[in-house]
């Protein structure tokens, strides 16, 4: 048997006459890290409508060959924690444009790029998308979000770098936007990356700071029992809905290749992919 990511191998297996692949959703979340130092991320109308601006199933077939789930937020849709609502915001280019407007951006000097201004200060929707170059899907992914975003209003410079360059530019804070992964933990806890008392350590290299989300991740944190914490995670999740601290794209899956006499009860999840090992059998007839 053997766990395969299903971006450049799946179709060579899944064309063998003589395996059978089972498809699982990993806890890897792909994602647009922003930094909230820079002024127009701050805008909630901003954020809600690069998430609608950006058609995120497209992008999963086109370049993960349909094997990721798109996700409005960083709990994995199979997860016990899962609040089972699935994508909340589906891909509108009218409702993004409609956003923007209302939130007080126009094209004012018709250069196709939309700009307004607060207290004096003019704010134009241009901003640089970083990515590391180790990953061929996400460099196409970054042109396909720069794309998208294009067509709202939004000036997007996409800028590949090597993964050691990406991760001073995160650790630094010296970036806009960035499309990158996390492989997140079993526990689901994203303190790491949210809570304000991360940013000066650098783990939430985004400088997001939302007081009722820190109450709750730290709740979520310290539940002592089941039932509570499905409940406090609900109201995460429902905070993510809502406040769309970052831009949230998809869970990728992954696959299990195994020989076709193999039989049992096989069952691969992100946890432990040969969690069922113990009832794998091969029949006598195809020893």
């Amino acid at each position: 048997a053997l766990e395969e990511d299903l971006t450049e191998n799946y179709p060579k297996y899944s064309e063998m006459k003589d395996v059978n692949t089972y498809k699982y959703t990993t806890m890897y979340y792909d994602f647009i890290a922003l930094n909230y130092n820079n002024s127009i991320f701050k805008d909630k109308a901003v954020r809600k409508a690069m998430v609608q601006g950006i058609y995120r199933k497209s992008i999963v077939e086109k370049y993960l060959l349909g094997n990721a789930i798109a996700t409005d937020v960083p709990i994995s849709p199979v997860s016990w924690l899962s609040d089972g609502k699935g994508i909340t915001y589906g891909y509108s280019k009218i409702e993004a444009q409609n956003l923007l407007k209302a939130a007080g951006f126009a094209d004012s000097n018709n250069d196709g790029i939309l700009e307004r201004e607060v207290s004096g200060e003019k704010q134009e929707l241009r901003f640089t998308l970083l990515t590391n170059d180790e990953n061929d899907y996400r460099k196409k992914a970054a042109e396909e979000i720069k794309r998208y975003l294009g067509e709202i209003g939004f000036a997007v410079e996409v800028k590949v770098l090597s993964f050691a360059d990406l991760k001073a530019a995160l650790d630094l804070k010296e970036f806009d936007a960035a499309l990158i992964g996390y492989n997140l933990s079993n526990t689901q806890d994203l303190s790491f990356a949210f809570h304000t008392s991360q940013i000066d350590s650098g783990t939430n290299f985004m400088s997001y700071s939302n007081p009722d989300l820190d109450v709750l991740l730290q709740q979520a944190y310290t539940a002592m029992d089941n039932d509570s914490k499905k409940a406090i995670y609900e109201r995460i999740q429902e905070t993510f809905r809502e406040e769309v601290p970052c831009i949230s794209l998809f869970f990728r899956e992954a696959a299990l290749v195994v020989r076709d006499k193999v039989r049992g009860d096989i069952k691969p999840d992100a946890v432990s992919p040969f969690r069922s090992i113990k009832s794998w059998f091969i029949p006598e007839n195809r020893q």
